[in-house]
């Protein structure tokens, strides 16, 4: 269990941190180029974290 703990530590970092600038990036592009565009965007990064946890399991 402690080794899955501490596998499951880098993957936890990856994610903590590619949350800050996908949620700016997600704000300018609704913004600019407006709301089909933003949703398309979160789509992808939807199908992303899925892979991210598909991965860390």
């Amino acid at each position: 269990m402690f080794d899955d703990i501490l596998t499951a530590i880098p993957f936890g970092i990856i994610l903590a941190f590619t949350i800050g600038p996908v949620f700016f990036v997600l704000l300018e592009t609704s913004a600019t180029k407006g709301f089909r565009s933003a949703l398309i965007f979160d789509l992808g990064v939807i199908f992303a974290d899925i892979i991210f946890i598909v991965i860390a399991f």
